[in-house]
């Protein structure tokens, strides 16, 4: 039985040095982790992950320094049994974000969570959730003022409904908006947003 491991390596000295990290739980499924990474300023990794020690969370894996060796973990739990993938920004100030998209009872219903850890902080904001219907987050941004800004897609009963939304947490609470597009076809990774101060732009398949 293989037993899967996330694996990191960077350039700092000219060349791709890989590091396994030893202690990321990835089950037997590790092609299902999705891993996401997300740096500071200073070069700090942070990594998330879905990972699997019996029970499927985000979990998150930190560096101690640009090209360090030794790593945290630790599980961020979102109140969904079966969590599937997290999309991390760091901010300019060194907050970092982190959106959950998983499934609340055994795939029947999708939903999805923001996080905030404050700069200097370990410890993570209660989970907010992020979607006014079942849905799953495929695009996440920060824009200049450290404001999250969102797509997702619709589901009902883990599939997908055709409808797509987009979200801001601009004025505190998250304003939630549907794209007045065409109904889309049945992927769900087919938005793309992307700010070009001051506008919003939005890209996605039809």
């Amino acid at each position: 039985m293989i037993l899967w491991k996330i694996k990191y390596t960077n350039n700092i000295n000219g060349s791709w040095d890989v590091q396994t990290l030893t202690d990321s739980e990835l089950g037997t499924f590790g092609a299902g982790a999705n891993p996401n990474i997300a740096i500071e300023s200073n070069g700090k990794a942070h990594i998330f992950y879905r990972g699997d020690d019996g029970f499927r969370e985000i979990h998150h894996a930190e560096n101690n320094s640009y090209g360090g060796t030794q790593w945290h973990y630790e599980h961020i739990t979102n109140f969904s049994w079966y969590t599937c993938y997290g999309l991390s920004n760091i901010s300019k100030n060194g907050d970092i974000h982190l959106i959950t998209n998983g499934s609340s009872d055994f795939q029947s219903r999708n939903v999805s969570y923001y996080f905030i850890r404050r700069s200097g902080s370990t410890k993570w904001s209660l989970p907010t959730s992020v979607t006014n219907s079942d849905g799953e987050v495929n695009s996440f941004i920060l824009d200049i003022n450290n404001k999250a800004h969102i797509t997702w897609a619709e589901t009902s009963k883990w599939f997908f409904t055709g409808n797509a939304y987009y979200a801001n947490n601009k004025a505190g609470d998250w304003i939630f908006h549907q794209i007045p597009i065409d109904t889309l076809n049945s992927r769900r990774d087919i938005i793309r947003i992307r700010q070009e101060k001051p506008k919003m732009m939005m890209i996605f398949i039809n």
